[in-house]
């Protein structure tokens, strides 16, 4: 073979791995471009579901600032969609201090102010303002101002009494860290937040069963908003009320077998 033929290969074969170069450098520019294209879509993605979780927090947030600066005796009803853009969301009051949107993969908090009451859901949720006290979705049990006691009777005879001090007197005896259960007696039964049976009041014995404990001269009572049995005095305060899980708290002192 002569050296011009052998030249000529040579210049051919350099030209194709030069060739080959150019291409495998285009395809990782490209690569590159797509892969930084498609991270800056991702980020895009996750800061629209962190909006439009925060502007479903803000909404709600407005709705109960708006009845926290008003006077008493203000009630609204407004909706929250079931839907944002075709996707389902979560949200919820926890313990009266937080206010949270899950949307997504995304979470967003919103501390409330003080005196808030009750939860929020999807569609329809009612807020009012009571002795300057936010209630959501919550309607309060209390005391009426000229009487000394709420008073459960049964045939007209005094079962249970809840004294304007918070202190309780039963007809019958307190069963803690019981299974309380429905009977065919008279009883004014309570239910947890998932429906189980927490607390009953039998209307023919005066006994009441708890799930949980009891806790007495309690200063300060803060029922979260899955606290099921509530009672407030003629100011608004707590006084007694059953939690989600049936525990009893009173401000004041259980009298057992006594005349309610």
């Amino acid at each position: 073979m002569s050296h011009a033929k052998i030249k000529k290969i040579f210049c051919k074969s350099q030209s194709a791995v030069e060739f080959i170069s150019l291409a495998s450098f285009m395809l990782l520019v490209v690569l590159g471009f797509l892969a930084v294209t498609s991270s800056n879509m991702l980020q895009a993605k996750e800061e629209g579901n962190r909006k439009t979780a925060e502007d479903i927090a803000d909404f709600a947030y407005r709705e109960i600032d708006i009845a926290k600066s008003v006077n008493n005796g203000y009630i609204r009803v407004f909706n929250l969609p079931q839907t944002v853009n075709g996707v389902s969301y979560t949200i919820n009051i926890t313990d009266n201090r937080e206010l949270t949107v899950s949307y997504l993969d995304y979470e967003f908090v919103k501390f409330l102010p003080s005196n808030v009451t009750g939860n929020i859901s999807k569609g329809a949720n009612k807020i009012m303002k009571k002795n300057n006290i936010v209630y959501i979705n919550w309607t309060p049990v209390e005391l009426p101002p000229i009487l000394a006691a709420l008073l459960m009777k049964n045939s007209g005879a005094n079962v249970v009494s809840f004294a304007s001090d918070g202190s309780v007197t039963l007809k019958g005896a307190l069963s803690e860290n019981s299974n309380p259960a429905a009977s065919a007696a008279d009883e004014f039964i309570v239910k947890n937040s998932n429906g189980i049976i927490v607390a009953v009041i039998n209307f023919n014995t005066g006994n009441m069963n708890i799930r949980g404990r009891i806790f007495l001269i309690q200063n300060f009572l803060a029922p979260n908003s899955n606290s099921n049995f509530i009672v407030r005095d003629s100011a608004g305060n707590v006084i007694d009320y059953i939690d989600d899980s049936g525990n009893f708290f009173l401000k004041g002192t259980l009298t057992q077998n006594g005349n309610p």
